[in-house]
């Protein structure tokens, strides 16, 4: 996890015309409330400690409860991000470049519900 990935790392989000648009960086305040740069393994990997084996311990209030669900979305100037996980360790990541918040938390609901349902019929 980084706060300034070197530049062939980066993943940004395509801008007018399919230019590449400039990083939304920021560091101080700001970088807690979610300015990382990551791999989606390591976010992964991340949701499945916090929410499924419950290490290093309870997720933050802003974590959502729906029933067995935890989630939680955000979203910057050009991408959005929904988590959600079960305690019977299912779990997604979705991020999606120039995607809006509500379409990715749609997508994100429908793919647990997915693999939910695939885990049980087998």
């Amino acid at each position: 996890m980084t706060a300034r990935p070197v530049p062939a790392r980066r993943l940004p989000a395509p801008g007018l015309f399919g230019r590449p648009r400039r990083p939304w960086t920021t560091d101080g305040a700001m970088l807690p409330a979610g300015r990382l740069w990551d791999t989606p393994r390591a976010v992964a990997d991340l949701v499945v400690r916090l929410l499924v084996e419950r290490r290093p311990g309870e997720p933050a209030p802003i974590w959502a409860t729906s029933g067995p669900l935890r989630r939680h979305n955000g979203a910057t100037r050009h991408a959005s991000l929904f988590t959600g996980a079960t305690a019977d360790g299912s779990g997604v990541v979705v991020h999606r470049l120039n995607g809006d918040p509500d379409g990715t938390d749609r997508l994100g609901l429908t793919v647990l519900e997915r693999s939910r349902t695939t885990t049980r019929d087998t």
